[in-house]
């Protein structure tokens, strides 16, 4: 009887942690650190960029609609000119191209797509994700595939895009080790 009842209970709340911690009716919001690093310079720039990652995956080639961008933020930094943290109304707009599919859970940088192709590479057949400022910010600005350019001309390469776990995850997770342990308790208490 008592048994009975703790699985009720249990069923019950993992029912409301997941109907309260991530109702269907949100967007998939997914942050994505970014990395970037000069290439033959001292620049480097560190960001991350929160939007719906559903449209990446329909995305295939052109522009992130804006609209689905929550929050982005750039900090660059060892230029001689164009230092600072930008935000998103430094930037007017996002490119992002994959020529396959990609696993949006993990690392983008690096994956391999159709046709060996690797994204992050630099050629014109591998893809993009590139910012692009708006005019009169002193943001930098991508001039080619993966690559950022300081206003004073510093080239930084897209070395990471790795999406971060959302915290809807870990309380799930703990909520999970939560009863598996409750669990595992009544089941000793009754050896």
């Amino acid at each position: 009887m008592i048994s009975a009842l703790i699985k009720k209970i249990a069923i019950s709340c993992v029912t409301v942690a997941a109907i309260v911690v991530s109702p269907a009716a949100l967007a998939d919001l997914t942050t994505y650190n970014l990395d970037w690093v000069g290439i033959n310079n001292t620049a480097s720039a560190t960001g991350y960029i929160t939007l719906d990652a559903t449209n990446l995956a329909t995305v295939g080639g052109g522009a992130v609609d804006l609209s689905n961008v929550t929050d982005l933020s750039v900090t660059v930094q060892g230029t001689t000119g164009g230092n600072g943290v930008f935000g998103m109304s430094d930037f007017g707009s996002i490119t992002f191209h994959a020529p396959g599919a990609l696993n949006l859970g993990q690392q983008l940088i690096g994956q391999t797509l159709d046709g060996g192709k690797i994204f992050g590479a630099t050629d014109s057949v591998s893809g993009d994700f590139n910012l692009f400022s708006t005019g009169g910010s002193n943001a930098p600005t991508g001039t080619w595939y993966f690559t950022l350019t300081a206003q004073s001309g510093e080239q930084m390469l897209l070395t990471s895009m790795m999406p971060v776990p959302e915290p809807e995850s870990y309380a799930m997770l703990l909520a999970g080790l939560a009863l598996a342990g409750a669990i595992a308790r009544r089941k000793g208490k009754q050896a």
